[in-house]
């Protein structure tokens, strides 16, 4: 009986360490795998968990491929913290990311390092290196590139103002299809400012980023929809306009419905 139980137990330990030796491959195996993805294979990774609403598990991996050099993941990396898409605007963790990006010459990480020297957003204002920058990107295909330039000469900064400039690079933008490039012409195509008074242009592509883009992004021109409405004249459709502006969140919308109720 004892032989018995003694053959017993030897046969479970055997068993236990074959089952634990199983284990410890299958973890070894595991870091193997782990280890043999690429850079590339994070962001793909990411970008399959992005399309199925896995932000979690999009976002872990975009840091992966980030951290091991990847320039798109980098810009993606950048935008968010330049913009606060994820869920805080962290100018310091925006440039390291927009640094590699920008050594990899990936456009949009390329932007937003041009960004936060043109802006001094975290560092000392270098308006040079963050102009050149931003030249870059939009050599580089960058379809908000062409934006930030316009914005630039609009307001002067780090350039001298001037308005015609402005409106130059905000048609390289429309013709790039970016919405608040379209906006930013449209209004001085309105006002005449810095280029010929053509309302009926500026009005096209107002109602170009309106239909095609129904929340915040098309709000502004939805705004400017409702001043070109209450300059001709059509109250109503004004009004219908600023409450479609506001309904998208552009809060003037309501001081101008305010003052046609007057």
């Amino acid at each position: 009986m004892k032989k018995i139980l003694i053959v017993l137990l030897m046969v479970s330990l055997l068993l236990a360490g074959c089952a634990s030796n199983q284990e410890t491959a299958k973890e070894e195996n595991a870091e193997e795998t782990a280890e043999e993805l690429s850079a590339q294979d994070y962001l793909n990774i990411a970008m399959e968990a992005m399309q199925k609403g896995d932000m979690q598990t999009a976002f872990e991996n975009i840091f992966k491929s980030a951290d091991m050099g990847n320039p798109t993941a980098s810009g993606l990396i950048a935008e968010a913290y330049h913009n606060g898409d994820a869920g805080t605007i962290d100018y310091e963790t925006a440039l390291k990311y927009a640094t590699i990006a920008y050594e990899g010459k990936d456009p949009k990480g390329t932007l937003y390092y041009g960004s936060i020297y043109l802006n001094g957003y975290g560092v000392e204002k270098d308006s040079e290196k963050g102009l050149q920058a931003i030249n870059e990107a939009y050599e580089l295909g960058d379809n908000k590139a062409a934006r930030y330039l316009g914005n630039a000469y609009l307001t002067g900064n780090g350039v001298e103002e001037d308005h015609t400039q402005a409106a130059q690079w905000f048609e390289k933008g429309v013709e790039r299809d970016d919405y608040t490039s379209m906006i930013e012409l449209g209004k001085l195509l309105a006002d005449g400012d810095g280029v010929e008074q053509d309302t009926k242009k500026a009005s096209e592509l107002f109602n170009k980023v309106a239909e095609e883009r129904n929340d915040h992004v098309g709000a502004p021109a939805m705004y400017e929809l409702g001043k070109l409405s209450q300059a001709a004249g059509d109250i109503k459709a004004a009004e219908e306009w600023y409450q479609k502006a506001l309904d998208n969140g552009f809060e003037d919308a309501q001081s101008a419905l305010d003052a046609l109720k007057q």
